[in-house]
């Protein structure tokens, strides 16, 4: 009987956080659809409205990091002021986006699928935002289709690591990885004291919701950050992209070094850094006011 009242609470709980996040897209301008593509459904998010025409011509699109999902962006993109629509998805093994054991996860694999979407959609052309995990697939999908992408901002982005981050230096006496390995709430919690230095007001409702989730997530994540790490090393085409770039980092990000900000500025021709004071390796969830901002700047001056 306990446990049968316990789930009841659970699933009350959960349907609170989600009509919140509904909430949180239409504050955000923003609805939910889904798409198929070869490799599965996508769920992504998009501006509320958005026509067939506004999408041919430039989007925005934002790529989320490894092992999180669209909904990091929703407050971002609700404060970003441009006369583009957004493109918001699931990664494919992420978020409500398709998962499947036997695919592959490479960086190479998840740029081509993120093509896939676009062009179903009928999108030309974008301007991409990518986190981590995103900013490599950002810069792959620069590489292999140039056409596609008109700008790139890259944030706390994988994939030209000169310096290794501080998360390595956390790695506790089970050796585990903690960006992984999270398999109860303190580790949770741990996942977000690393990544985050200012991390965003959290309901314990919302803390012990998300753990669970992501607790659940163990098995993917791993196969996932094991595809990942394969191709994770994007510097042999730095070199070859010729487009305008920002770089947006926190200066105390623990996950990958602020070094890595200073060589993707060295390596991309006439790229923009930019360096937030006081912020970790999430500054779109941490500081999204600050960090719209400059984004919107960035994009709003190339236009």
């Amino acid at each position: 009987m306990f446990d049968i009242i316990k789930e009841k609470i659970r699933q009350y709980q959960a349907n609170i956080y989600l009509n919140a996040i509904r909430l949180s897209y239409q504050q955000a301008r923003l609805e939910k659809k889904k798409l198929s593509i070869e490799f599965g459904e996508i769920s992504y998010l998009t501006s509320k409205g958005a026509t067939s025409s506004q999408l041919s011509g430039p989007v925005i699109l934002l790529l989320h990091g490894f092992g999180s999902e669209k909904d990091t962006w929703i407050q971002f993109a609700g404060l970003l002021d441009l006369p583009y629509p957004v493109i918001i998805p699931d990664l494919p093994g992420h978020g409500e986006s398709s998962w499947d054991a036997d695919q592959d996860y490479s960086i190479h694999s998840q740029a081509h699928r993120v093509y896939q979407m676009l062009t179903t959609l009928g999108i030309k052309s974008g301007h991409v935002v990518g986190h981590s995990m995103g900013g490599a697939i950002a810069l792959r999908l620069a590489h292999l289709y140039p056409e596609m992408v008109r700008s790139l901002v890259l944030i706390s982005a994988a994939g030209a690591e000169i310096q290794p981050g501080r998360v390595e230096a956390v790695v506790d006496s089970r050796e585990l990885n903690p960006l992984i390995d999270v398999q109860n709430r303190d580790d949770f919690q741990r996942l977000l004291d690393i990544c985050m230095s200012k991390p965003p007001y959290m309901p314990r409702m919302v803390f012990n919701l998300l753990a669970d989730k992501k607790i659940a997530r163990f098995e993917i994540d791993k196969k996932i950050f094991g595809d990942m790490m394969a191709d994770l090393d994007q510097s042999a085409y730095l070199g070859q992209l010729v487009l305008p770039v920002l770089i947006l980092w926190g200066d105390g990000d623990q996950v990958l070094s602020v070094a890595d900000a200073d060589y993707l500025h060295e390596k991309l021709r006439g790229s923009e850094r930019v360096i937030l004071n006081g912020i970790g390796h999430v500054p779109m969830l941490e500081d999204p006011k600050q960090s719209s901002r400059h984004v919107g700047q960035f994009l709003h001056l190339i236009q």
